[in-house]
């Protein structure tokens, strides 16, 4: 098959075909498919640039295509028109946002930066930019360039939208997508995606934002996006460092010497009963198992054998291990653990009766 780009008269017969299209519909729909097989056209799009006669939607997919080709000429040219954007109130707009959502598309972080003094010059690009941005946001579109800006950048462009765009307001709710609507849901997507971010930057960037915009009620924006740095940047101890770690004996070492002592007899505690399967590996009375286990068993007997429900193994625990109780939280799995000792003695001394 001959090549395409060697077919008698082809650019010819394309330069027609865009002029078609572009009277049509203004899509270029084909446009995409012929550059990957054929790089001729590309000093025929970069031509193509120049027409004053192309409308909005071609001048943008012809700019975009030949941007993405490598083009650098084509390049500057969108950068030459955003530029113009940024020091000339009355130059025509549709071209330098066609350049600018081109520019955001092929880096966003760097196209950005060329763009922003536009945005900060120019009040009716930077609305026009913004409200291209939100509508393709709110459809799916334009998401990825939110994700790929800067922390930094995400906030000026937060903080221009909340107090400069004239159409950006808390507007939500279904029917027609108004501006209002699209900026205000570009607006909260931008946010979300800072507070998302989990880095340090993020909150210092949302702290700005507070800042500038003091009545915007984004508290619990920053406090969960404090939370997720900690989540974030969490690291566990070390078995070194945990075993580093003051006991019970050095309380005022800690932050908390008293929440530190209290779980680490808990702990101890647990540990303890786990390893032997019943609750009578640590005592500080020292008497046998089966001596505690006869006293407790009579305890409940003189109580006129009750059903053994967990307010009457509290009430016998109170009595035999006062000590570990006190250490013991109300619900604590130390508590839990003395309230099933005292149920384990009892059933023991009925077995034990029964034989």
């Amino acid at each position: 098959m001959q090549p395409i780009g060697q077919i008698p008269n082809f650019l010819e017969v394309f330069d027609r075909f865009i002029d078609g299209e572009n009277e049509q519909s203004g899509n270029g729909f084909i446009l995409d498919r012929i550059l990957p097989i054929c790089s001729e056209p590309i000093e025929l799009l970069r031509a193509k640039l120049g027409d004053p006669k192309l409308k909005r939607r071609m001048f943008e997919k012809i700019l975009g295509l030949a941007i993405q080709a490598g083009d650098n000429d084509a390049l500057q040219i969108a950068i030459d028109l955003v530029e113009d954007a940024a020091c000339d109130l009355e130059v025509e707009l549709d071209r330098p946002l066609a350049a600018a959502s081109q520019l955001l598309r092929r880096n966003a972080r760097s196209g950005w930066k060329i763009v922003w003094p536009a945005i900060e010059f120019n009040t009716h690009f930077a609305e026009g930019l913004f409200e291209e941005l939100a509508r393709e946001s709110y459809a799916g579109n334009g998401l990825s360039i939110i994700q790929n800006l800067r922390e930094d950048q995400l906030a000026d462009a937060y903080i221009w939208i909340r107090k400069d765009g004239v159409t950006a307001h808390n507007t939500f709710g279904v029917g027609v997508i108004t501006p209002a609507v699209a900026l205000s849901w570009f607006a909260y997507a931008v946010m979300d995606n800072l507070s998302n971010r989990g880095t340090i930057e993020a909150f210092q960037q949302i702290r700005r934002v507070q800042e500038a915009l003091p009545g915007e009620q984004l508290e619990l924006v920053s406090k969960a996006a404090q939370d997720l740095i900690r989540r974030n940047t969490w690291v566990p101890l070390s078995p070194s460092e945990l075993l580093a770690l003051p006991g019970p004996r050095n309380p005022s070492a800690t932050r908390n010497g008293a929440v530190v002592e209290r779980q680490h007899r808990e702990s101890t505690l647990a540990v303890a009963d786990a390893g032997t399967g019943h609750g009578n590996a640590k005592r500080k009375t020292g008497r046998p198992p089966e001596v505690q286990t006869e006293e407790i068993h009579q305890a409940w007997i003189d109580l006129g054998r009750p059903e053994i429900l967990a307010r009457i193994c509290d009430r016998l625990a109170r009595r035999f291990f006062a000590n570990e109780l006190a250490d013991a939280s109300p619900g604590s799995l130390a508590h839990k653990r003395l309230r099933e000792r005292v149920r384990n003695a009892i059933l023991r001394g009925e077995r034990r009766s029964a034989t």
